[in-house]
């Protein structure tokens, strides 16, 4: 690793002369990113009444909420199996990672799947 990148510095000395800044930096985009997220959610209701019309933002907001806290669940739930399939892999043998193989290569033919046929796309 190169002695530039900030993280081995301040995990070599927690206390060095630039953890204070690192540490400022982190909390500062911490902050910014908690806030372009609410300021997202925000405009979101107006941005929907836009694009659908006001008749259903309430019910089209609800399930956008609704499938935005399942994805903040499943999302990190369904990284940490599959890197723990691949943990097991390395340690086993091949037989998880041709598993998460298979569910990647499934979910790019669905999707392509999706992109080509003209039953799906909107006129």
């Amino acid at each position: 690793m190169s002695n530039n990148l900030p993280l081995p510095q301040v995990v070599a000395n927690p206390e060095g002369p630039l953890a204070k800044v690192y540490l400022g930096a982190f909390c500062a985009s911490t902050v910014a990113a908690i806030s372009i997220m609410g300021g997202t959610f925000a405009v979101l209701p107006a941005y929907e009444a836009d694009l659908f019309g006001p008749k259903y933002v309430q019910a089209i907001h609800g399930r956008f909420l609704l499938a935005a806290t399942i994805s903040t669940v499943l999302g990190p739930t369904l990284l940490l199996r599959l890197r723990r399939a691949s943990e097991r892999s390395a340690i086993q043998g091949n037989r998880e990672r041709n598993i998460s193989r298979g569910i990647a290569i499934i979910h790019c033919d669905i999707d392509f799947l999706r992109v080509q046929l003209p039953i799906f796309r909107r006129s």
